[in-house]
């Protein structure tokens, strides 16, 4: 502790007394020393005055007291002098007598400070001081002795709750023992005076003032009871001011471990504590028993000051009140406490009076004082709880309306949700429903961000999910909306901006976040799904019914779609439970498509949404369904001659692939009911389709058949060239790039791909319509990649390069007028590879390919 000035002005003015006023060595209890004890406290409350010292809570005087006790005539365990945080401030005047000291404290009103020390210091520095303590309180008047030992006794009993913080370095327990004895004595003898006869003659002499007095001595020994059994039941872990650090002295003696450290009393301090706890009671009972109904009645008349309870109707202002009261705690606490059981509690029933609590006064109360008391009482919340109870009032009363309004800070989130539950019962004008939405508006936006995502969800299910608390609909769609997509990122979602707008109008809000879904590309897709992410499970009533109800096509040769993306990634989200999102998003569209005059770009969109998700999909009784509508739709788009489109070959593509990967999770986790189920379903279907759904149908370890054989189990060497190449001819029309691959396996085939190709130029020739045409450009592209990746690697190994190149010629010739140059330079690096000479370059009509390959190098 740090040397002050005011310990300057202590020393000089106690010397000048010691040495003009009276030695303080002869100052006791008897031999006529007040006179002198009066000059002395009279100096020292100068001092305080003058430089502004007040009781209430002062460090100064908290260091001052210190300073006294310090420099007081004692002996003490272990000497201060040791210890260098203090020895500074010991002998810094002529030593005080113990008399001395307590009378400073009495007629200073010290007293808090040197209660404070008796709690926070260690044990032995307190124990010199109780003996005269004790003895001090003989000449002390009557209604502050019964105040003075409430305040004594819970030092002590406070401080021996926290002797097991302290350990001695020496590890004498029988010093522990000792120093519990004596304390244990000191508290005995004081609580002797609660029971002790009054001998003030201006107390004796009126009846009044006898009640009066029990009722105070009741009063102190309550409050202290239920202070230290509220000590004991913490075991010992309470925390302790930073301010009382200053009574650690000695630490190194005997050190002071911190708060929470110990979380168990010691055998010996719980028994003291325990016999402790036995005394109060038992001083208590004989109080209990003394008292009469007539002094239980005057107690009524005695006004007491209630500090503590700033509510004005829960103050415990005449002494009745705050006896019976405390008493009925005390009681609640004996019943649940085993530790405390004693059958005081029956003379307790008999002045326990049940308090009540705010919420009965407030019931109790009319609907005036309810308001009044929202706009003034310190508790607010428990009077507008009891407003918002009163439904048949509130709802049609504009004034309560707007006491609401007015008082919206302090309204949590459960009462938002009360108010909105309760305001579905009853039918409100226009202008009520306008402060209604003002309620909501405001009390949501103060709320924290998961309580504003739990209040709009609670208004979407029940004013519906179009709902909208903003009088201008439009406003916040064009500008607080707009403006707020426009400068979100991912990084950056700026949640709390985004839930105050949303709670307005959540589906104004979600409806313009996917507006422009198709033309968003991957960033702002991701962030899109940030929103809905943060937003659940407010995007949850909105999202499912958004995609479902939007059924617009999307331009498929737009490379920016990307719709796809943003649904795949919704399924991740798992936003919509997964088998909804199959069933009613993806199935339904599928169903949708398969009807007549569906659109076929929103197919494709779905279709390539499953690709993405389809290794994630674990919806066992949907994917046998699931399947089947994939099985038709490969049957139904697959094309002709007269029906191909980019689009079909897509929407084919994609199909293909999806089976392939979803037979996979049939085969492993689908039912043998599940698979012959899906085989039935398929089987009046066209062979490319059953193709890929073969597996089903083969044993363990069975091989499956090739894409030719499947499509043509009879052996084709038996078969007449000219069908050979009919079937051919009708198959690679409707087949993929990868089937068509797929088919030259076949070495069979691969002799008849350029008269197949030629036979379909001739028809295609004939027909002159844009399907063909486009047909057959997709065809002989096809046949250009097998050319480089099968046909001449196998007609090099067998030297029929020329046979090879006279079939591409004799197909060049048959090609459309409309497309000739187009697919003969297809043909370039293939014939550049071959090697053609002139005789064969001569055949071949004029076109630029003949053009280029006119040139010497390219021609043998």
């Amino acid at each position: 502790m740090e040397y002050t000035p005011y310990f300057r002005l202590i020393q000089t003015s106690l010397t000048h007394c010691n040495e003009f006023v009276r030695n303080f060595n002869k100052i006791n209890y008897f031999g006529g020393n007040e006179i002198y004890i009066n000059e002395v406290t009279l100096k020292l409350r100068n001092i305080f005055l003058g430089n502004g010292f007040t009781s209430d809570d002062c460090d100064e005087l908290r260091k001052i007291n210190l300073l006294l006790m310090f420099n007081t005539d004692l002996t003490h365990k272990y000497e201060l002098k040791e210890d260098f945080q203090v020895c500074h401030l010991l002998n810094n005047f002529p030593q005080l007598s113990k008399c001395l000291y307590i009378n400073i404290m009495w007629q200073l009103n010290l007293q808090k400070y040197f209660y404070e020390a008796l709690t926070y210091s260690p044990s032995w520095f307190i124990l010199p001081f109780l003996d005269e303590t004790v003895d001090s309180l003989r000449f002390s008047k009557s209604f502050d002795v019964i105040y003075q030992v409430q305040g004594i006794v819970k030092a002590i009993y406070t401080n021996i709750c926290r002797l097991d913080y302290r350990s001695s370095k020496s590890g004498d327990f029988n010093d522990k023992k000792l120093i519990l004895e004596s304390l244990l004595v000191t508290l005995t003898s004081l609580l002797r005076h609660y029971n002790t006869p009054i001998a003030e003659e201006s107390i004796t002499k009126s009846k009044n003032k006898t009640k009066e007095y029990n009722g105070h001595s009741l009063n102190c020994q309550l409050s202290l009871i239920l202070s230290c059994f509220e000590m004991f039941l913490k075991k010992p872990a309470f925390e302790i001011e930073d301010k009382f650090y200053i009574y650690k002295i000695n630490q190194d003696k005997e050190p002071e471990a911190n708060n929470y450290s110990v979380n168990k009393y010691s055998l010996g301090v719980e028994e003291t504590l325990t016999q402790i706890n036995i005394i109060l009671l038992n001083t208590l009972q004989n109080s209990v028993l003394n008292v009469t109904l007539d002094d239980f009645m005057y107690w009524v008349e005695i006004d007491m000051d209630d500090d503590i309870i700033a509510d004005q109707e829960l103050k415990r202002d005449n002494l009745q009140k705050l006896i019976g009261e405390q008493a009925y705690e005390l009681v609640d606490i004996i019943k649940n406490n085993e530790c405390f059981d004693h059958n005081v509690v029956e003379q307790l029933s008999t002045i326990s009076l049940k308090s009540k609590t705010l919420q009965e006064i407030a019931k109790e109360a009319s609907v005036g004082t309810v308001l009044d008391k929202i706009e003034k009482s310190p508790s607010k919340i428990v009077w507008l709880e009891e407003l918002l109870s009163r439904t048949e009032i509130l709802y049609f009363n504009y004034e309560c309306l707007q006491t609401v309004i007015d008082n919206i800070e302090i309204l949590r989130l459960e009462h938002l949700i009360q108010i909105l539950k309760d305001h579905q019962n009853y039918d409100m004008d226009k202008e009520d429903e306008v402060q209604m939405n003002e309620i909501f508006l405001k009390g949501g936006i103060k709320l924290n961000l998961n309580d504003i995502k739990e209040l709009i969800d609670q208004l979407a299910i029940t004013l519906g999910t179009d709902y909208c608390l903003s009088y201008d609909p439009e406003l916040v769609r064009e500008q607080e909306i707009n403006n707020y997509l426009n400068k979100i990122t991912e990084e950056n979602i700026e949640e709390p901006t985004m839930l105050k707008i949303i709670l307005k109008s959540p589906q104004l809000f979600y409806e313009k976040l996917l507006e422009d879904i198709d033309s968003q590309d991957e960033t702002q897709i991701s962030t899109i799904l940030k929103v809905i992410s943060k937003t659940c499970p407010v995007s949850n009533h909105y999202i499912k019914k958004i995609i479902v109800s939007d059924t617009e096509p999307m331009e498929i040769n737009n490379e920016r779609s990307s719709r796809h993306l943003f649904l795949s990634g919704l399924f991740k989200l798992q936003i919509i439970d997964r088998k909804e999102f199959i069933k009613d998003i993806i199935m339904s569209n599928f169903s949708q498509a398969l009807s007549a005059g569906a659109n076929s770009t929103n197919l494709l969109l779905f279709l390539k949404t499953l690709k993405q998700i389809s290794n994630q999909l674990k919806i066992k009784d949907l994917l046998p369904p699931l399947m089947i509508q994939l099985a038709q739709i490969l049957d139904k788009f697959r094309w002709d001659l007269m029906t191909y489109s980019l689009l079909r070959e897509e929407i084919v593509d994609t199909t293909i692939s999806i089976i392939q990967e979803l037979i996979k999770t049939v085969l492993i986790n689908g039912t043998k009911n599940d698979k012959e189920w899906i085989r039935n379903k398929i089987i009046n279907l066209k062979s490319m389709t059953k193709f890929y759904f073969q597996r089903l149908s083969l044993e363990k370890g069975e091989a499956i058949n090739p894409f030719d054989t499947f499509l043509h189990p009879e052996n084709l060497s038996n078969i007449p060239k000219i069908k050979i190449t009919s079937f051919l001819c009708e198959t690679i029309v409707r087949c993929t790039s990868k089937e068509s691959r797929k088919l030259m396996n076949n070495e069979v085939l691969q002799n008849f791909y350029a008269e197949a190709l030629s036979l379909l130029s001739t028809i295609v020739k004939k027909a002159n319509q844009s399907s063909p045409l486009e047909c057959l450009r997709k065809c002989v592209s096809d046949y250009v990649k097998i050319l480089s990746d099968i046909l001449i690697p196998s007609a090099k190994a067998k030297n029929q390069e020329e046979i090879l190149l006279k079939d591409i010629v004799n197909l060049m010739k048959k090609f459309p007028t409309s497309l000739h140059d187009e697919l003969t330079i297809l043909f370039l690096d293939t014939i550049k590879e071959l090697k053609i000479d002139e005789n064969l370059l001569a055949e071949i009509d004029d076109c630029e390919l003949k053009r280029i390959l006119s040139d010497k190098s390219n021609v043998i």
